[in-house]
């Protein structure tokens, strides 16, 4: 009996091992997305993957979107202009909150453009450099 109990032992700690969910692909085939959230202030920047990527907001080019304190039919929509590196490659979308387009793809990386504050409220002027834009950036999918 002695001699079963460290070997019932090895064989049930064999069983419990099970992987990563977060890091194994699936079985398909497919790779998995690895993506970050990034706040980037107008006329700021960021980077990803030790330099690989980065994302540069440069500034509003159209504001709609309805104020808060008023009712409006649409929502509306608001536009900003940006720059996205790769390596050596460069992309300058506009990228838009709720008409096409939303995103845009360069060498494996996908930004996606959230929202963008602060929201407008009626009768007072957004200072231009007082934008934010809040992005999505994914990578890894084929």
């Amino acid at each position: 009996m002695k001699r079963l109990l460290p070997a019932l032992a090895l064989a049930l700690s064999a069983c419990s091992h099970s992987a990563d969910p977060a890091t194994t692909a699936p079985d398909s085939g497919l790779s998995l997305l690895k993506s970050d959230t990034l706040v980037i202030a107008a006329g700021a920047s960021a980077t990803l993957d030790d330099g690989t990527f980065s994302l540069a907001f440069q500034r509003i080019e159209n504001e709609s979107r309805c104020a808060t304190n008023v009712t409006c039919v649409w929502a509306g929509d608001a536009a900003g202009s940006f720059v996205m590196r790769v390596e050596k490659a460069q992309l300058t979308p506009v990228l838009h909150t709720n008409l096409e387009p939303r995103q845009a793809d360069l060498g494996g990386y996908e930004v996606r453009l959230l929202d963008v504050t602060p929201y407008p409220v009626n009768g007072q002027v957004i200072a231009p450099g007082s934008y934010k834009a809040r992005v999505v950036v994914n990578r890894g999918a084929r």
